[in-house]
């Protein structure tokens, strides 16, 4: 299942992306900014989220799970695995490994609300 841009802009703001509209001067100019977590300059920005790719969910999200996250494939499935505590772990099942995590991810953030 696909994310709708609710849910990949609450990933990202989980991450520490900063959403902005930069209006600039005149109004038909604005523009949305993406500002990542660990930005120093005001020129780092993206005009979009960052993808649902393995990238960018190793670089950003999957450090806030501190360590708690297996991710396997087999029989052309792969399989996410974050853990909440001992007991308490969710499981994700997709053909596409970003997914499978990505909706891993998606439950953590559904436990800490």
């Amino acid at each position: 299942m696909i994310p709708t841009e609710d849910q990949v802009r609450e990933l990202w703001e989980w991450c520490g992306w900063k959403k902005d509209i930069d209006s600039g001067i005149y109004y038909y100019k604005s523009k949305v900014k993406w500002i990542p977590p660990d930005s120093k300059d005001a020129d780092d920005f993206l005009t979009k989220p960052p993808p649902i790719d393995l990238t960018s969910l190793f670089e950003y999200a999957v450090p806030k799970l501190n360590g708690r996250y297996k991710l396997e494939g087999t029989g052309g499935y792969h399989f996410a695995t974050v853990w909440k505590d001992v007991i308490a772990y969710v499981e994700v099942r997709d053909t596409d490994p970003a997914l499978a995590l990505f909706w891993a991810i998606w439950e953590v953030i559904r436990w800490n609300e």
